[in-house]
């Protein structure tokens, strides 16, 4: 499993994230250009082999772990589910 913070030049990378699929080449990856993970409150989690990237089970897993914790995890998001998706409140 690794994490993926997504804050290195956060502006930039969430803009031509957002434009991948839509004025770029390849599928779309995000619904917004306003992330939490540009103010270092979101991370990713993908899954290492054997497992697929987003294997679902093992996403689950991790997703009701965090809920004890309290993180909000976007796998329990209604309509735009992002199961790799984990994100805490600002304090």
């Amino acid at each position: 499993m690794s994490l993926s913070p997504k804050h290195i030049d956060h502006r930039k990378r969430q803009k031509y994230l957002y434009e991948q699929g839509r004025t770029q080449p390849g599928q779309i990856v995000t619904w917004t250009l306003s992330s939490n993970h540009k103010s270092r409150l979101a991370w990713d989690v993908a899954v290492g082999p054997p497992q697929s990237l987003y294997d679902v089970a093992t996403l689950s897993r991790i997703g009701a772990i965090a809920r004890k914790l309290g993180i909000t995890w976007g796998g329990d998001w209604v309509g735009s589910i992002d199961r790799p998706h984990f994100e805490v409140k600002s304090n």
